[in-house]
């Protein structure tokens, strides 16, 4: 079985049908029986910030970003981490790269991916 590892943009095209990526998100999203779907724990919080912060007329509660990941994206994602040991190690080598600033969540993302021995990474 494939697995793919899903970053935040996934999931906020998957759930905001004004994306202009919702219906490849979405559909994706659907498949979780066919493929392994994983995610880490930083692409959820990053998706509860951007969610209730989208410049748009019809504010979005947290509340409703909370019940959109418990019923929609929990029981079809896999939701991983790093331990303390590799999280220390991360941040070395993301130093020994000089990676700056925000890019530094994408490389969290890769490498809890590359921990979970995801075939793609989408973003």
């Amino acid at each position: 079985m494939k697995t793919f590892f899903l970053d935040t943009s996934i999931f906020i095209s998957a759930f905001w049908k004004k994306h202009p990526n919702f219906e490849p998100s979405f559909q994706l999203m659907s498949q979780s029986k066919k493929y392994k779907l994983i995610t880490s724990n930083h692409a959820l919080v990053e998706y509860y910030s951007v969610m209730t912060r989208l410049p748009i007329p019809t504010k979005i509660e947290p509340s409703m970003i909370y019940n959109l990941i418990e019923e929609n994206i929990i029981p079809h994602v896999s939701v991983n981490h790093l331990t303390e040991k590799e999280y220390l190690h991360f941040l070395k080598q993301a130093s020994s790269l000089q990676i700056k600033g925000g890019n530094i969540h994408d490389y969290y993302h890769y490498q809890v991916a590359h921990k979970m021995k995801a075939d793609v990474l989408l973003t």
